[in-house]
């Protein structure tokens, strides 16, 4: 996988509780820091499906559900599926 190298900064707190914990951990803080990136946008990835989902769910009591609401509802599934899996 190709690196991009970029320059961030932290309060300084934040990257001394960082150094401690990748010392504990034994990881290297561009490790650390993509694992957190990575985690962050699946939960925003997964809190938008589930939004969606929920969005969908509420038509059917009603009947408002329609044949692309179930197709929707599938490919939810598929990217909730991909998201847990890689937390497993």
């Amino acid at each position: 996988m190709a690196q991009k190298k970029i320059n961030i900064s932290f309060p300084q707190a934040v990257a001394l509780e960082m150094d401690e914990y990748c010392k504990k951990t034994d990881l290297a803080r561009s490790v650390f820091v993509t694992l957190a990136v990575t985690s962050y946008l699946s939960s925003r990835q997964l809190n938008s499906s589930l939004n969606r989902m929920c969005d969908i769910l509420e038509k059917f009591p009603s009947g408002e559900a329609t044949p692309n609401d179930l197709q929707e509802l599938e490919k939810i599934q598929d990217t909730l599926r991909l998201l847990t899996a890689r937390t497993e």
